[in-house]
């Protein structure tokens, strides 16, 4: 078996803050701890791991990378840069590159390398939408679930908001113009959690820890109990670079239509990469575009609830040619993501001469923390 030494690029920032500009890496650190691994194992491939969510660069950036490539071929010649390839779209380096899209590899990894179940078949039951809030901070994540609560539309959503150890912040933050009495009605009715058991850390029962559950291991029973997801991407304002993570690949593998409540580049992405993304069933189909248009918050929002009651409303009663038409939609977008992931994963492997173990090895430590 190939000996592996995975390092992770960010912790040779020498300003953390800046996690996504690559202009001021240590290069002598990185020579250090390289130096040093390859004293103790001098044959080990070392694998050192990044997201670079862009395939553009600027001169800074790209001269603190080439110095990075340079000070790996001076130490070995058994080296990889493992970087997310943003959905395919790879940059230009000058030294050893293994791309790998980290998000899609975190679902693919799980589920079709570890085997984690999943649902097997779409099926509409009672027309409910599945929702996972992740970091409630974020404004589009607990402002949509507000937005729910006010307009008397839980009722059309199962979903995961846990934000009991922030329930300060979200109150002064979101909840500005609420009464205490009316915020403590809004935070019993809406924070709660369906796929963490209850001695998890990131449980609401635990007000002591930060979220940061990272979508595995999941219910799979909430897949199967719902008819569709309302994805909460990480990002609602990008609009060139897509922000697709391991919430919608999870929502893809489990075979659910959804509305992506995302940057607007999510969805002609994953158009672009030959998935279907289920508009034409909606109400209004440029709810995605909505928030860019006119950075107007609430009407973006207000799309997405419309979108969501009404889905719901469809799923409640479809047609038996409706259900034919979303099983095959789910079924095109598992398989694609399937084969997909395996022609990379394919490639991965063949780049670097290493065997399917080398992903459990290194996936676990240093890429998942890519999808927090």
């Amino acid at each position: 078996m190939t000996h592996i030494t995975t390092l992770q690029l960010l912790n040779y920032q020498i300003d953390i803050s800046k996690q996504f500009s690559y202009k001021d890496i240590n290069i002598s650190k990185l020579e250090r701890e390289v130096t040093e691994v390859l004293s103790e194992n001098p044959d080990t491939k070392i694998l050192l791991c990044e997201m670079i969510e862009r395939y553009a660069f600027s001169p800074e950036e790209q001269n603190s990378l080439d110095r990075v490539f340079e000070c790996l071929e001076k130490l070995t010649p058994n080296y990889f840069l493992v970087t997310d390839d943003t959905m395919g779209h790879e940059a230009s380096f000058k030294g050893n590159v293994a791309y790998l899209p980290g998000c899609m590899l975190l679902a693919y990894y799980h589920i079709w390398i570890k085997g984690h179940p999943t649902a097997t078949e779409w099926n509409s039951n009672d027309g409910k939408g599945l929702m996972f809030l992740g970091k409630c901070e974020m404004v589009h994540r607990i402002g949509l679930l507000r937005k729910f609560f006010e307009q008397g539309a839980l009722g059309t959503v199962e979903w995961t908001a846990n934000f009991a150890n922030q329930r300060g912040l979200i109150k002064d933050k979101f909840f500005a113009d609420y009464s205490d009495s009316e915020f403590d009605t809004f935070f019993n009715a809406c924070n709660r959690t369906l796929d963490l058991p209850n001695d998890h850390p990131a449980h609401p029962a635990d007000d002591t820890h930060s979220f940061q559950h990272q979508g595995f291991p999941f219910d799979h029973t909430l897949y199967e109990r719902t008819a569709f997801s309302v994805i909460l991407e990480s990002e609602y304002y990008s609009k060139d670079i897509p922000g697709i993570s391991e919430k919608s690949w999870r929502a893809i593998a489990n075979k659910h239509p959804f509305i992506m409540v995302g940057g607007e580049s999510n969805i002609p992405e994953l158009k672009k990469m030959g998935f279907r993304t289920f508009e034409e069933y909606l109400v209004i189909p440029e709810y995605c575009s909505i928030l860019t248009d006119t950075r107007d918050m609430n009407k973006a929002l207000d799309s997405v609830i419309t979108n969501t009651v009404e889905f719901s409303k469809l799923l409640k009663d479809p047609s038996p040619a409706l259900v034919a038409k979303i099983r095959e939609d789910v079924d095109h977008n598992f398989n694609l993501f399937e084969s997909f992931m395996e022609d990379k994963v394919g490639k991965f492997l063949k780049t670097t001469g290493l065997d399917i173990t080398a992903i459990s090895r290194m996936l676990e430590p240093h890429l998942s923390y890519w999808c927090l």
